[in-house]
């Protein structure tokens, strides 16, 4: 009578397969911005996948820019209809000398008006000293959701300022959408993981 020998490790591998499965399923898939998609000042590097920069201060501009503006021809950033949230790391360094500033806005590039979130706040950030964190916009009720819309990162210095050493990095900035990805059915699991276990016990070989 034929036996099928089954190992504790393809069992486990199966799990695996199984908890993958409602892990990516269960994932909110935020959207990334192309910070190569901006116009970038001279003293401003962008890292080659788009998903960092480094605005350093310029002593020649009063205004170092990381924009993208489609009334200059830049593409714009598309917010999609479901998008919840737009985020970014930004991690300022301001040292002895320097009086400057870091501004960050959404707005429309028709009106030049900043753009407000549902409640009427402005979808802005400034801070004017050393820090670094997280900054979070809520998109949710917005009448821009679907369009076109511009963005512009800027490090500004002040008559008062003197050491024209000043750095911002900017990292990860996306939007999410309002909700994860539907998780599967328990029974869809089921059927899916019992495959996949069919698949790697039927690699095993009978024996008699």
């Amino acid at each position: 009578m034929a036996t099928l020998k089954i190992q504790k490790k393809d069992v486990v591998a199966g799990l695996l397969v199984v908890a993958g499965l409602l892990f990516v399923c269960g994932q909110v898939m935020a959207i990334p911005i192309d910070l190569n998609d901006f116009w970038a000042d001279p003293t401003v590097t962008v890292s080659p996948d788009g998903s960092s920069a480094l605005m350093e201060e310029d002593q020649w501009l009063s205004t170092v820019l990381l924009s993208n503006d489609p009334f200059y021809g830049d593409p714009g950033i598309f917010i999609p209809s479901d998008s919840a949230t737009l985020t970014f790391d930004y991690s300022f360094s301001e040292s002895a000398g320097n009086d400057d500033y870091f501004f960050v806005w959404l707005f429309d590039w028709n009106s030049y008006t900043v753009l407000q979130d549902a409640n009427g706040n402005d979808l802005s950030f400034s801070i004017a000293d050393s820090g670094s964190g997280t900054v979070t916009w809520d998109l949710l009720g917005t009448g821009f959701l679907g369009t076109i819309v511009a963005m512009e990162f800027q490090l500004n210095s002040t008559p008062l300022d003197n050491a024209f050493t000043s750095t911002v990095a900017i990292n990860n900035v996306q939007t999410s959408p309002t909700s994860p990805s539907p998780v599967p059915e328990p029974a869809t699991l089921f059927l899916v993981g019992s495959g996949l276990m069919g698949i790697i016990l039927g690699r095993k070989k009978l024996t008699s």
